[in-house]
């Protein structure tokens, strides 16, 4: 079926339910002897009636009737006449049945009869006018009910013509009780919850969500977003990808990175989605600020372990990210104006009617970042340093570096959110990026040999030039307190161009000899448009069935020119058709709970199968047991191309099937146990992921290659990461306090490197360990954070320059790895909130790298010329090995102001 016609069937399908409407009553029936309750049901599904009655009301009455009405009321003054039954026909169609009362027996009250009312309502915070979801709102006529994810709940009052009670409790929140007066209409309510700090059995509850969270339940852990500023920020304030980097299992010890490494994966393995929209690239600046722009979030998710079944074509983590939404109701609109030292931010949230609101946000960058400290390659020197020539006078060489980066960015997003009734809702949502880099270096090496001028001009330039957008539409029905639908339809598209050149020229008088001439064109293309239909139905209490399709069709290209050939010229397409489904229980009085997913997928051709199993053992009140298990499939990934340089770039394919792009398989296993007592927790993960069909393109040779002429390829392999994930976490009533620790390893093994043998993998990190501190004192937010982590491999090329080329079948990781240092950093942060009038303002001060350690990105060689040396006789010139070593981040300061009106 084209994409286009399944979208189209697929909206139609999900709306005519609503748009069907309602024939005429014409009642042609024959009852013989037949149990006036069995009679209902006949009418009732005959004529999509509901009735209501006491079953001793009906208990044992048998009819034999001939009805012919051309209405409701005349049908039911057929079937009931000669009984002593009176019936009432309610607005919704709803006919409520009883026994007939006695002269003797009517009195004012007793003759009013019950008229069941339908109550809607909201529960939002009465601070933030944000939702507030799963909240427990009681009704004096009976049971209660829990609010949804967007805080909304229904009731149906079973007499609504009596003042009934209505009370509200919420974790953290005061409890709220209102009266419903007499009435038979529909009712809307809006319930304002006030925060409280109170002391429940030793647990601190405050009105202060905490900045991350675990829900066992749904094995998954929850950065809020409220709680954003109030975590150690980078040098351009909150950032939602950094913040993740807390986290256990996540790496945190790059700089230049806001990209997620989670447990040995690379960024690719990370499905990431904000508000249903798959986002290719989640980062700005080479990787340095995320695209997210922090006011617009209001909860993440992060799913490390057995994914639920709606998510599918990652092997290593889910992303969740959803953004804001304020209370459809809320009249009042909001502003936000974010300003500090390297960008500017501004939100606007506008109500347009009751049932409609827009939100937009927009940031970009206040200078030309490449004058900022994040640059550091701006560090140019004028070295001057003496030699001497044969004849042992002095001579001069004289090095100019010249370097004039340019780089800049903006993002944008939108929402529009429609809000009809309590069962329908629809939102669009908009987001786009683009980033612009240009880099021009220079440098000059001039010296004097027998009174002969010798010069040596080298250049290199690069530009680079990426951009992110995407849309999507997401409908949501609840067709009953049991069954609801979502719809989600989304695109989004990321593309990169990168093109640079390195020119040698040798000048001695005015004669010119080029030494060599290098340039190299990359650009890479990836779309996606992706249909889900989900679908929820509750079948008991503690039973939940989760079911739906999915169908994503990607686009991808990629052109890799190094030099004078092309080594890659992609251009692919595939299609992931796939139907899921996942049970979920909560067995045993909460003993036992578990979840069995399975995923279909068929992709190009081929069928593919996605199990996922977790089970959670609940060992005492305090503690207990948590087992995952899954497999994954990735049609689309990253793989890495290493240049002539040693340098490698990530650029996205399509698995085709074939030996050179295979669809990667992952294995991932999950031990573990949780443990809370009051505000302490301690939670721990051991885990083991193996992977299938890794790939990496790279040259045959190691060595900086003669003259230039080389071979790249694709290579084939395998990954295993095994890992411990501890998370200690402790609350006070002002201060918070967590530590994340993992212990890991990560290894490669390719048949065609090395021999087989296993080697460390580019993200293995032996030791992390994060370590959190939040306190609050009166209108003052202080945070402190230590990253730590081991150093990580890298290829060093230095160890192969006197050596000729090398194939890397027979050489051994000893030759050519070697260990960057550990990297130590200390974060110092501080918030202070106050109030000009209604407006709420928010200053930040954050050191980032407190204590000014010297950590190291990478090292990297490249050639370069050395001068002639007059004291060997040795006049002409020689290209070489020449270390780059491009260090992290020094202590730097940054501050910024946030204004709410």
């Amino acid at each position: 079926m084209p994409i286009k016609t399944l979208v189209v069937w697929l909206v139609f399908s999900f709306f005519s339910c609503t748009l069907v409407g309602q024939s005429p009553y014409a009642f042609v029936e024959k009852f013989q002897n037949t149990p006036l309750e069995q009679a209902f049901d006949i009418l009732a599904k005959k004529h999509n009636l509901k009735f209501s009655y006491e079953n001793l009301t009906v208990a044992n009455i048998r009819v034999s009737k001939r009805i012919n009405a051309k209405d409701l009321s005349t049908a039911l003054s057929q079937l009931l006449a000669g009984l002593e039954l009176e019936y009432h026909i309610t607005g919704t169609g709803q006919i409520l049945v009883r026994k007939a009362l006695s002269e003797s027996e009517l009195s004012v009250s007793e003759v009013k009869i019950k008229v069941p009312r339908k109550v809607n309502g909201v529960l939002i915070d009465a601070w933030t006018q944000q939702p507030l979801a799963y909240g427990h709102v009681l009704c004096g006529q009976g049971d209660g009910v829990i609010s949804d994810e967007n805080g909304r709940f229904e009731l149906t009052l079973e007499d609504g013509t009596a003042t009934t009670e209505v009370a509200v409790q919420y974790l953290g929140y005061q409890t709220r009780k209102t009266w419903i007066n007499p009435g038979t209409e529909p009712l809307d309510l809006k319930i304002r919850l006030t925060p409280k700090i109170e002391q429940l059995q030793g647990m601190t509850v405050t009105a202060r969500l905490p900045a991350i969270s675990n829900k066992l339940l749904d094995d998954a852990t929850v950065l809020h977003g409220p709680a954003l500023q109030r975590l150690p920020s980078f040098v351009n304030g909150a950032d939602v990808m950094r913040s993740l980097q807390y986290l256990p299992g996540v790496s945190a010890h790059d700089d230049l990175s806001a990209d997620l490494n989670i447990r040995g994966g690379s960024g690719d393995e990370n499905l990431i989605i904000l508000d249903g929209i798959t986002l290719y690239n989640v980062t700005h600046y080479f990787g340095i600020f995320s695209i997210v722009n922090p006011h617009m979030v209001d909860e993440v998710k992060v799913y490390k372990n057995a994914f639920p079944a709606e998510y599918g074509g990652r092997t290593s983590s889910v992303v969740d990210i959803r953004s804001a939404q304020r209370n459809q109701g809320d009249t009042k609109a909001l502003a936000i104006a974010d300003v500090n030292l390297m960008t500017s931010s501004v939100l606007l949230d506008v109500p347009l009617g009751k049932q409609f609101r827009v939100m937009a946000a927009g940031r970009i960058t206040n200078q030309n970042l490449a004058n900022s400290k994040l640059f550091n390659l701006l560090n140019s020197e004028v070295k001057d340093t003496r030699i001497f020539d044969a004849r042992s006078s002095l001579a001069s060489i004289r090095e100019v570096v010249s370097q004039k980066p340019e780089l800049r960015f903006f993002d944008a997003n939108l929402k529009a959110s429609w809000r009809p009734s309590a069962r329908f809702s629809a939102d669009f949502n908009y987001f786009s990026g683009a980033d612009k880099y240009a880099y021009a270096y220079t440098r000059t090496s001039t010296q004097l040999i027998n009174n002969r001028r010798e010069t040596l001009n080298e250049s290199y330039d690069e530009e680079a030039d990426w951009f992110n957008q995407g849309f999507g539409l997401q409908l949501n029905q609840r067709w009953s307190t049991r069954f609801n639908s979502n719809l989600n339809i989304a695109f989004s598209e990321y593309g990169i161009s990168r093109d640079f050149s390195q020119k040698s020229i040798f000048q001695v008088g005015n004669r010119l000899r080029p030494n060599f001439i290098f340039t190299n064109n990359h650009d890479n293309h990836i779309s996606g448009l992706d249909i889900n239909w989900k679908n929820e139905l509750q079948l008991r209490a503690n039973q939940k069935l989760v079911f739906g399709f999915e169908s994503i069709d990607n686009k991808s290209t990629l052109y890799l020119k190094d030099g004078k050939l092309a080594s890659l010229d992609l251009d692919d397409r595939g299609t992931q058709q796939s139907l899921y489904g996942e049970y979920q229980a909560n067995l045993a009085d909460s003993t036992l709970n578990f979840s069995f997913g399975l995923r279909g997928t068929r992709y190009n051709e081929n069928n593919y199968l996605s199990p996922r199993l977790g089970v959670f053992v609940k060992v005492s009140d305090e503690f207990r047991l948590k087992v995952s298990w899954s497999i994954y499939q990735q049609f689309l990934y990253q793989f890495f191309h290493e240049d002539i340089y040693g340098r490698s770039y990530p650029y996205w394919v399509l698995a085709k099937g074939d030996p050179r792009f295979p669809v990667t398989t992952a294995h991932n296993t999950m031990l573990g146990a949780n443990f809370r007592k009051g505000s302490f927790e301690l939670d721990a993960e051991f885990y083991v992921k193996n992977t299938n069909n890794m790939v990496e393109h790279a040259r045959t040779l190691v060595a900086l290659p003669d003259s230039f002429e080389y071979k790249f390829t694709t290579f084939q392999g395998t990954g295993k990461t095994i890992g411990l994930d501890l998370l200690l976490k402790k609350s006070f009533p002002h201060f918070d306090t967590w530590i994340a620790y993992t212990l890991s390893k990560s290894s490669q093994s390719f048949p065609n490197i090395a021999n087989g043998r296993w080697f460390a993998s580019p993200n293995d990190r032996r030791h992390q360990l994060k370590w959190i501190n939040q306190y609050n004192w009166k209108k003052f937010d202080f945070s402190l954070a230590y990253v730590f982590a081991s150093g990580r491999p890298y290829t060093d090329l230095s160890k192969l320059s006197e050596t000729p080329p090398t194939d890397r079948g027979t050489i051994t990781p000893e030759s050519r790895l070697s260990y960057l240092d550990d990297y130590h950093r200390v974060d110092l942060a501080t918030t202070y909130s106050f109030h000009i009038g209604k407006t709420n303002v928010q200053a930040n001060l954050s050191f980032f790298n407190l204590l000014n350690h010297q950590n190291v990105k990478y090292r990297q060689y490249i050639y370069s010329f050395v001068p002639a040396d007059p004291r060997t006789g040795q006049t002409k010139p020689q290209n070489t090995v020449q270390g780059l070593e491009l260090q992290s981040l020094d202590f730097t300061t940054s501050m910024g102001v946030v204004v709410r009106f």
